[in-house]
């Protein structure tokens, strides 16, 4: 569990106890990301990306280095995602930091998130507010199918080196979702609803 001014917590009884495994950085857990191969990875508000190899343990998070990465105060929220079915592929998309800023980087790795090529930014995905609207989604059959979203939502067939804009319903993207049995269909939730 991510908190916004306590860092990050573990629960290894399914929710009775909670332990504090990270407190870190400015403390402003803003996603998880947790790999089927025990890797546990955090984002940190404008601050850091940390990982963990023995599925969060307290003491074992370590800071992740992003080649040419956005410099601090330039960035905001850190979005990851990776494709069920391919647990080393991981993404990592920076949000701008001022409010009307696009998003200012967009990484891809392929060993878990131990290493980064940096790819094009989506910035067809428009705006994200200052925090109020980002996500990032990859498909779980294709590990180069990655969806996009601030105030418009944008999707990637190869990885992250070029971007086409879709049109889905309304603006400000928030939540995402692959539908599981089907290979291509995802649902978004944004200020006007469920597409």
């Amino acid at each position: 569990v991510g908190t916004q001014s306590n860092g990050l917590y573990r629960s290894t009884d399914g929710g009775a106890t909670f332990t504090n495994v990270y407190a870190g950085g400015n403390k402003q857990v803003t996603d998880i990301l947790c790999l089927p191969n025990n890797r546990v990875i955090a984002s940190l508000h404008s601050s850091q990306v940390v990982a963990s190899d023995s599925l969060g343990k307290p003491g074992t998070f370590k800071a992740i280095a992003f080649p040419s990465a956005p410099g601090s105060g330039s960035y905001r929220r850190i979005q990851l995602a990776s494709p069920a079915n391919f647990p080393n592929v991981v993404y990592a998309v920076f949000e701008g930091f001022a409010f009307d800023a696009t998003p200012v980087a967009f990484y891809k790795s392929s060993d878990g998130g131990r290493t980064w090529t940096k790819r094009i930014e989506p910035a067809k995905a428009g705006a994200s507010y200052q925090a109020y609207c980002l996500l990032l989604g990859a498909s779980p059959i294709d590990s180069n199918d990655v969806v996009c979203g601030g105030v418009n939502l944008v999707r990637t067939l190869d990885g992250g080196k070029t971007w086409t804009p879709l049109t889905v319903g309304h603006s400000d993207h928030h939540a995402f979702a692959y539908l599981p049995k089907t290979t291509n269909e995802f649902i978004v939730g944004t200020d006007g609803g469920i597409y």
